[in-house]
C-alpha cells in the first residue's frame, strides 16, 4: 500500500475487506468476513418464511467471495483513496460460479438459483440460457481453480463452505415441480430468495455506511393490537353514522367481511364480489386484519388500480391506526410519485423493501416488481411471504397479463403461505382458466344491494353529442361519463353551448393536472351538496374511487365493469326519495380506445344493450351475477382474436421465458401497462403559483445539473400533465434543461376548464 492511502483498521477476521470506510467512521473498513456472515444471517431469516432459507443463507456466504481477489482488493484501496464509488473491477462470478459446490452436494435445482441470483446481486438476474450457461459451462469445465477461494473464504467466516453447501437444499414443493416439468416453480422461488439475499446486502452495507449500530428495521406491532386499534375506530367513526340502508349495507359487510377473516378453516383465495359505495374498502382492511391475527400472518398488502386510489385510501387507513399509523403504514407508489415518501426517513427507507406491516401499494408496483430481475424491485418480494394480499379491482387487469399473474398468485398462496382477497363487483371468470384449475376459493358474503338505488335506462338508438347535450340541459345535476379525452372535451362543448353560460358546467379528465382536477372536484362537491344546478362531463378517471354522489349519471357504452363503476357514483348514498338513474347510451360520434377496452365494450354493447336479433338468448341483465358471469365468458372466449392473436402470443411466450429462467427476458416483456407518456409541466394555478414554477424550471433551464429538489419536485407534480410523446411536438411543448433532463414545459394552449388542448389524437386515450 502507498504511503498516501488512509491509515486503515479493519474489523473482525483477516484483511480482506467488502467496503470503503464510511464518512462517519473514516478510518473503519466494513470486513469481508463480518459482511459474509451478516449477509447469509440476514438472507436466512427472510427466506425461512418459505422454505428458501438454507438457499439464500448460503448464496449470502459466498455472494461476494470476488472480493478477495487481490485486484478488487486494490480497487477498494483505490477507491478510499480517490473517492471513487465503482470498483471497475468485476467481482460477481466467482459467488456464482461456487454454486458448483451445492451441485456437487446433489441439489441442482438450489445451485442453478444460487448461480443466478449471485450473478445478479447487483445489477439483475440473468438469462439461464445467455450468463447462465456460461457460468455453468465454467464450473463444471474446472471446478478446483477456485479451491483456495473456497479455503480462503472458509477461514474468514469460521466455517467450512463445503459443509454450508451440503446443507443449501431447494424446498420440496420446488424439486417436485422441476420434475413434473415444471420450472416455473423454480423461477420464481430464485427471485424470490433473490430478494432475501438483495435486501440483506443492502441492510448490512447500509448499516457499515452509517456508521455502524442497528439495522434499519421498522418496530413490529403485534398484528392483534393493530387489529383491535383499528376495529375500536371503525366503532368511533362510523357506528354513529346516520341510518341509512346503505350505511346498513356497509356495517353488514364490514362484520361479515370481519367475521369470515377469523374463521379458523381458511381457505388461500377469498373473493369480495361488493360494488362501488358498499364500503368494501374499509371491509376488505376488516377482513385482512382479522385474517392476519386470527392466523399468524405478518402484514397485510393492499394494491389497487390507480394512484388516486392508493393516496385516499393510504390517507384512510392511516387516520384507522392512529397513533400506530407513521410506523405501520406505508403508501408505495409507481414513478415520480414515490418521492412524496421522501419528506419521512422511515418510508423512504421502508418503501425500499416495503418493511411495513400495512402497505398500500398499485397493482404495477406489486405485478411489475413479481416480475422484475432488477434488485431495486426485487428486494422487497420476500416481504410478501406469511401475508394477506388484497387486489382491489381485480377486473382492471390488463388480460393478456391474466395468466402469469394467476400464476405467482397461486405460487404464492400455495407454497409462499400469502392469503390471497379479490375485490371486485364484476369478478373474472378466474377459475375456468387453466392457470387455477383445481384451485379452491371462497366467497365473503355480501349483503344484498340497496333496492331500487338506480335503475338502468340501456338505449340501442345511437345519439349525437348534440342529442346528448340536449337531455343534459333539462337536467338540474348529471355526470357523463364517456370512453376517451376527445370525447369528453367535445361533448362539454356541446353541453356549453345548450345551457345558459351563468349555469356551472365542469369537465373532468387528465388533460388537466392533478391540483386543476383537485379544484373541479372540490367545486362539484359544493354545488351538489348545496343541491346546486352542476353538470360534469368526464372521462372514466372518475370511475376510479372518485367518491361524488350524483341523481342522474349517463354512460356511453364501455366496458360492462366501467358501466356499473359509472353506476357507483349514482345515488351512492340512497338517500333520494326515487331510484337515481344511470343512462347507458350508445354514441354516434367519437372515439373508442383500441385493443382490450374496444373488444370489452363492443361485447357489452352486443350483450347488454343491442337486441338479440334472430337469437333465442335474451339480451342480458348488467346488475345479475348470471349476467356478468356471461359477460365474462365470452370475453374469455375472445382472448385469442385481441390484436390479431397478440395477447395469447405475449403469455405464451412469457411463460415459455420463465420456464426457462430467462430472467432478463421476463422483465423486458412484462409491463402492466404500455404506457408512452411524458410528464409535462402546464401553467394552472395562481399567479404565485405559475411565477414559481416558471421560477423553477428557469433556474433548471440555467443550470441543468443542478436538478430538482424534493419540494420542486413536489411542488410541479401539481401541475403536470401526462401526455403521449407525440404530443410533444415544436411549438406545443418544449424540453427544459437539456435532453437528458427530462422535464417538460407545456407552451401550447392549456384551456382553464378543460386542460391541454392538443391536436386531433393518433390513437384515442382512455383517459
Amino acid at each position: 500500500m502507498s504511503d498516501d492511502m488512509v491509515p486503515v483498521r479493519v474489523l473482525g477476521k483477516g484483511d480482506l475487506i467488502a467496503h470503503t470506510p464510511s464518512a462517519a467512521e473514516p478510518n473503519v473498513w466494513h470486513a469481508l468476513g463480518s459482511h459474509l456472515l451478516e449477509t447469509s444471517r440476514l438472507a436466512t431469516s427472510f427466506a425461512d418464511a418459505f422454505g428458501g432459507g438454507p438457499v439464500a443463507g448460503f448464496a449470502g456466504l459466498v455472494h461476494d467471495a470476488g472480493k478477495a481477489a487481490l485486484d478488487v482488493q486494490c480497487a477498494l484501496r483505490r477507491c478510499a483513496v480517490d473517492g471513487s464509488r465503482h470498483l471497475g473491477v468485476p467481482h460477481k462470478g466467482e459467488g456464482a460460479q461456487l454454486a458448483y459446490l451445492v451441485e456437487e452436494a446433489g441439489d441442482a435445482e438450489a445451485a442453478t438459483a444460487i448461480m443466478l441470483m449471485n450473478y445478479g446481486h447487483h445489477n439483475g438476474i440473468p438469462n439461464l440460457s445467455g450468463a447462465g450457461r456460461d457460468l455453468r459451462a465454467e464450473m463444471k469445465a474446472s471446478p478446483g481453480r477456485l479451491d483456495d477461494l473456497v479455503e480462503t473464504l472458509g477461514s474468514l467466516v469460521g466455517l467450512s463452505i463445503r459443509d454450508a453447501a451440503s446443507q443449501a437444499v431447494a424446498p420440496a414443493f420446488v424439486k417436485e415441480a422441476v420434475n413434473a416439468q415444471n420450472c416455473t416453480s423454480l423461477e420464481f422461488f430464485t427471485r424470490m430468495c433473490h430478494s432475501a439475499l438483495v435486501d440483506a446486502d443492502f441492510l448490512d452495507t447500509s448499516r457499515h455506511f452509517r456508521g455502524g449500530g442497528a439495522l434499519e428495521e421498522s418496530p413490529v406491532v403485534a398484528m392483534g393490537v393493530l387489529a383491535e386499534v383499528f376495529f375500536a375506530e371503525y366503532e368511533r367513526r362510523y357506528r354513529g353514522s346516520p341510518t341509512t340502508r346503505m350505511n346498513a349495507l356497509r356495517r353488514e359487510l364490514f362484520d361479515d367481511a370481519r367475521r369470515q377473516g377469523g374463521d379458523p378453516t381458511p381457505s388461500k383465495i377469498y373473493r369480495l364480489p361488493a360494488g362501488t359505495g358498499t364500503g368494501k374498502t374499509m371491509a376488505a382492511a376488516a377482513f385482512a386484519l382479522e385474517h392476519a391475527r386470527t392466523h399468524g400472518k405478518r402484514r397485510v398488502l393492499v394494491a389497487v388500480p390507480y394512484t388516486s386510489i392508493t393516496t385516499q385510501n393510504a390517507a384512510e387507513y392511516r387516520r384507522m391506526f392512529g397513533s400506530f399509523a407513521g410506523s405501520v403504514v406505508l403508501e408505495h407508489q409507481s414513478g415520480i410519485l414515490d418521492s412524496r415518501i421522501a419528506d419521512d426517513s422511515w418510508r423512504r427507507f421502508a418503501a425500499g423493501n416495503w418493511d411495513a406491516q400495512f402497505i398500500v401499494t398499485t397493482t404495477v408496483q406489486l405485478f411489475d416488481s413479481l416480475f422484475s430481475n432488477k434488485p431495486s424491485a426485487t428486494r422487497k418480494l420476500h416481504r410478501l411471504a406469511d401475508s394477506v394480499v388484497v387486489v382491489d379491482e381485480v377486473q382492471a387487469l390488463p388480460r393478456r397479463w391474466v395468466p402469469a399473474i394467476l400464476n405467482v398468485l397461486r405460487e404464492l398462496s400455495e407454497h409462499y403461505g400469502v392469503t390471497v382477497l379479490l375485490s371486485s363487483a364484476t369478478q373474472p371468470r378466474f377459475w375456468a382458466r387453466q392457470e387455477w384449475k383445481g384451485l379452491e376459493y371462497r366467497d365473503i358474503e355480501v349483503p344484498g344491494s340497496s333496492p331500487g338505488r338506480v335503475v338502468y335506462q340501456v338505449r340501442q338508438q345511437q345519439q349525437t353529442w348534440d342529442e346528448v347535450a340536449d337531455e343534459l340541459a333539462e337536467l338540474c345535476q348529471a355526470l357523463v361519463i364517456v370512453n376517451t379525452t376527445d370525447d369528453a372535451q367535445a361533448l362539454y362543448r356541446a353541453v356549453r353551448r345548450k345551457v345558459d353560460e351563468a349555469r356551472p358546467v365542469f369537465h373532468l379528465s387528465t388533460r388537466m393536472c392533478g391540483q386543476h382536477r383537485a379544484d373541479t372536484l372540490e367545486a362539484v362537491r359544493r354545488l351538489l351538496g348545496q343541491e346546486c344546478p352542476v353538470i360534469l362531463v368526464s372521462t372514466q378517471v372518475v370511475e376510479a374511487g372518485v367518491d361524488v354522489d350524483f341523481p342522474v349519471v349517463y354512460r356511453a357504452v364501455a366496458p360492462a365493469d366501467s358501466i356499473l363503476q359509472s353506476a357507483g357514483r349514482c345515488n351512492r348514498e340512497g338517500v333520494l326519495r326515487h331510484p337515481g338513474r344511470v343512462v347507458v347510451f350508445n354514441p354516434a360520434e367519437g372515439h373508442m380506445p383500441p385493443g382490450e377496452y374496444q373488444m370489452a365494450a363492443s361485447l357489452a354493447k352486443a350483450l347488454f344493450v343491442d337486441a338479440p336479433e334472430g337469437s333465442t338468448l335474451p339480451r342480458a341483465d348488467l346488475t345479475s351475477p348470471k349476467g356478468i358471469d356471461r359477460y365474462y365468458e365470452a370475453l374469455d372466449s375472445l382472448d385469442p382474436n385481441i390484436a390479431a392473436g397478440a395477447a395469447q402470443t405475449a403469455a405464451r411466450e412469457l411463460s415459455m421465458a420463465r420456464a426457462r429462467l430467462d430472467f432478463e427476458e421476463v422483465a423486458t416483456m412484462f409491463h402492466m401497462i404500455d404506457d408512452d407518456t411524458v410528464p409535462v409541466v402546464v401553467e394552472y394555478g395562481s399567479p404565485a403559483d405559475v411565477a414559481e414554477a416558471r421560477d423553477i424550471l428557469t433556474s433548471l433551464h440555467d443550470d441543468p445539473g443542478s436538478g430538482l429538489t424534493l419540494a420542486q419536485r413536489r411542488f410541479l407534480g401539481r401541475f403536470t400533465v401526462s401526455l403521449q410523446r407525440w404530443m410533444l411536438q415544436p411549438g406545443a411543448a418544449e424540453q427544459v434543461g437539456g435532453s437528458g433532463s427530462g422535464s417538460w414545459r407545456w407552451i401550447g394552449e392549456y384551456d382553464e376548464v378543460c386542460g391541454v388542448v392538443a391536436g386531433a389524437g393518433r390513437e384515442a386515450s382512455i383517459w
